[in-house]
């Protein structure tokens, strides 16, 4: 199966499901007819992946009129989403260090973001005879999720801009968009985890950015598992924030008042233990065996390789469904080793 015809089937199952009951901000002309994109053209070529029209119909950069599209807006180079970044000496906003104001690509945005970063995640050594022991202030992968989950996930639709805060004792990350439209506070707290900009997180995933979606937030808490202080995440009606501790400073002065259980109430009641972080969409197996057949019914057949995209399982877990479908009498395996596919029965 072609790459684009997979997308397609996966954009009219995930419409069965109720997630594009109506049209998205990403979807929408943006209203410019005169889009560049050398930063995205230099971020495929790098992936040695190509960016024809083809492809930019096919990614949703235009639509099926050739119209250019908010997403377009959002990877090309006069993409008018700015984003804030600002560092304070000191635990509160009284001194302001230095603050930059980024344009241009979100994907330029998003390398800028990372260097910012990267430069003030502190090394700090500690000497235990006969060893030294070096530690980041921040966990290199809680960071990368961080920055990554406030790009995908956020409200571009809003007039407010994502800023990240650096203090001496945290980094603290402000995504414009609360909840994403449709999910209460109760779905999140039992694991839903509706993804706001999917057509954006395609095209991430396609880079090598992202490995799976929906794995943010749970790796930033492992990341932070074994350490004295845990992220904490705040929701209210517009805005997401995510707080990061820094290591070197709780090691150093001992943990910060605002890092301490129940020392605040988070914005919108959202509770703070990693219990009750939302995480990754689960499906349950009902629902998996019905998209897999459903593909296999639009196209003839499919391959355990597009069953791990589709429902983004690891490889034995799609191997044992397919399996499970043979046994079952409702698929069968054609072919043999790399060229192998699974089709209808009968």
């Amino acid at each position: 199966m072609r790459e684009d015809e997979l997308l397609r089937v996966i954009d009219e199952l995930l419409e069965g499901y109720g997630y594009h009951s109506c049209p998205s901000f990403e979807d929408l002309p943006c209203g410019a007819d005169d889009l560049t994109f050398d930063a995205l053209r230099k971020s495929f070529s790098a992936a040695k992946l190509e960016l024809g029209l083809r492809q930019m119909r096919t990614l949703s950069l235009r639509n099926s009129e050739g119209v250019y599209t908010n997403l377009g807006l959002m990877l090309s180079d006069q993409c008018s989403f700015s984003f804030q970044l600002a560092s304070f000496q000191g635990t509160d906003v009284r001194i302001i260090k230095d603050r930059k104001i980024l344009e241009g690509s979100v994907l330029s945005q998003l390398e800028q973001i990372f260097d910012y970063l990267e430069f003030r995640n502190e090394t700090s050594g500690i000497i235990t005879v006969p060893y030294r022991i070096e530690t980041r202030s921040y966990p290199d992968d809680a960071l990368r999720e961080a920055v990554l989950n406030m790009v995908m996930h956020r409200d571009y639709g809003s007039s407010a801009i994502n800023k990240a805060s650096v203090f001496d004792d945290r980094i603290e990350f402000m995504t414009a968009g609360g909840l994403a439209r449709g999910v209460r506070m109760d779905e999140v707290t039992n694991g839903t985890s509706v993804c706001r900009n999917p057509r954006l997180a395609n095209v991430m995933f396609r880079l090598g950015m992202v490995e799976a979606y929906g794995m943010g937030l749970p790796r930033i808490f492992a990341a932070y598992s074994e350490k004295k202080v845990k992220p904490i995440v705040e929701v209210s009606a517009h805005v997401f924030k995510l707080t990061l501790p820094n290591l070197n400073y709780v090691r150093e002065h001992g943990v910060p008042a605002w890092a301490k259980e129940g020392s605040r109430v988070p914005m919108g009641g959202v509770p703070r233990t990693m219990e009750q972080v939302p995480g990754p969409r689960v499906l349950h197996p009902g629902d998996s065996i019905h998209m897999v057949m459903n593909i296999v019914e639009s196209n003839g057949s499919i391959t355990r390789v597009e069953v791990e995209k589709v429902l983004g399982v690891s490889r034995s877990s799609a191997g044992r469904l397919l399996e499970g479908l043979v046994q079952e009498g409702k698929l069968k395996k054609v072919g043999s080793g790399r060229s192998s596919a699974y089709a209808a029965v009968g």
